[in-house]
Order: C-alpha cells, then sequence, then structure tokens
C-alpha cells in the first residue's frame, strides 16, 4: 500500500522531470451514454496492455494507442469509503478534451485509470512495473 500511494503521489507532482511510471494493465470495462442515462458497466475483459505516464502525458499502448495531454490537475478527493481519486483535464490526440483519474480502492489496494469523455468511459486495473 505505501508503494501504491508513493506512485500516485510521483503521478501528481507538479514538477517532472523526465520523470516516466509504467503500468501493467489486467483488465478493462466500459459504459455507454445514451440519452442522458449510462449504461451498466461491461462484464471486466483480461486485457494486457503498457501504460506509460510520462511528465504531462499519458499513454495507454492498447490496439490503438491512447495519448492524453494534461492540461490542468484538477486535484484529490477522497470519499467516503477512503478510495482515493487523482483528476486530471486532459485533451486527446485528436483534440477532444476528456478527464483521466487515478484511483486508489481502498478496500482492495487495486489502482485504477479511468478515461472519462462526455459519451463514454473506460477503465483499467492497473499493476505497477518495477523501475
Amino acid at each position: 500500500m505505501k508503494r501504491l500511494m508513493f506512485i500516485i503521489i510521483f503521478i501528481t507532482s507538479v514538477q517532472f522531470v523526465n520523470a516516466q511510471v509504467r503500468f501493467r494493465t489486467s483488465d478493462f470495462c466500459y459504459r455507454t451514454e445514451s440519452n442522458g442515462y449510462w449504461s451498466q458497466w461491461s462484464k471486466w475483459q483480461s486485457v494486457d496492455v503498457l501504460v506509460n505516464i510520462v511528465e504531462d502525458r499519458v499513454i495507454i499502448y492498447s490496439q490503438q494507442t491512447q495519448i492524453y495531454d494534461v492540461i490542468q490537475n484538477l486535484g484529490k478527493n477522497t470519499d467516503n469509503d477512503g478510495d482515493t481519486t487523482y483528476s486530471f483535464s486532459c485533451v486527446d490526440a485528436k483534440g477532444i478534451r476528456c478527464r483521466v483519474r487515478l484511483v486508489s480502492r481502498a478496500d482492495t489496494s487495486t489502482l485504477q485509470l479511468y478515461v472519462d469523455y462526455s459519451d463514454i468511459n473506460w477503465v483499467y486495473n492497473l499493476k505497477a512495473i518495477p523501475q
């Protein structure tokens, strides 16, 4: 848990100097919005994808590489369950704004990466890669 918190604090540091944090994903799921209503989350799917966080950029090496440039750190929030969320306003490679969130689940010590658009959200379960 201490290592997980160190990684999250490191990622959210404002002063990145050639900093890089790498993760592997284990699972993925998504949900979509239609007519103001969100679908249920899909079933978790096994997926092994590399995720790099380099300076102010998040890169997900999925089947189609996803690149998110951080334009604003939206801060840290801890909810009633003890889950800690670090949120970032981002722009993707197509110039579309989105939000990227790193969530540390207090009950399972799971680290998750969410990508939120206005009409679709997806989430990856992450495993840190030792540096």
